[in-house]
């Protein structure tokens, strides 16, 4: 597994930690599953609620913010960035585990209405994202696959 961070916290700052898991999923074209929000472009998934896997974790965030199941899962990289969130008002540390996986065709009924599901070539999205340590996870994910690669 491939570890990184992509900036240091600054020393005056007080970050509160959040461990999430991401997926990047690409289908038959190479364009990347992308959830558009109105704070702005992210990968599939989300922090951790108690007593959850990472799995457990991405598979629920995955089914609420886009209405899909997600399976064949595989973790190849994690990291992390700080940042100051405008939603929570707080400086942030995200720790992300990111992981590879298959999209299902047949969708369910999402919970998150203002979650839009679109797909990206990866330049777009590298452009879009916006959270440093998800930009850095394509940038990775994307340098180890030429094919549409699940890094099994």
């Amino acid at each position: 597994m491939i570890e990184f961070s992509t900036n240091k916290p600054e020393a005056d700052k007080s970050y509160m930690k959040r461990v999430g898991a991401y997926a990047i999923i690409e289908d038959e074209k190479k364009l990347i599953a992308i959830v558009k929000t109105n704070t702005g472009y992210f990968l599939p998934g989300g922090g951790l609620e108690d007593g959850e896997s990472l799995e457990e974790c991405l598979k629920r965030e995955c089914l609420e913010e886009i209405g899909a199941k997600i399976f064949n899962l595989n973790n190849f990289a994690k990291g992390s960035c700080f940042f100051y969130s405008t939603t929570v008002n707080k400086y942030m540390e995200g720790f992300g585990y990111f992981f590879t996986g298959n999209i299902e065709k047949e969708f369910e009924a999402k919970t998150e209405p203002d979650h839009e599901l679109i797909w990206l070539s990866t330049s777009e999205a590298l452009r879009l994202l916006y959270l440093d340590n998800q930009r850095e996870a394509l940038r990775i994910h994307s340098s180890l696959c030429s094919e549409p690669c699940f890094l099994a």
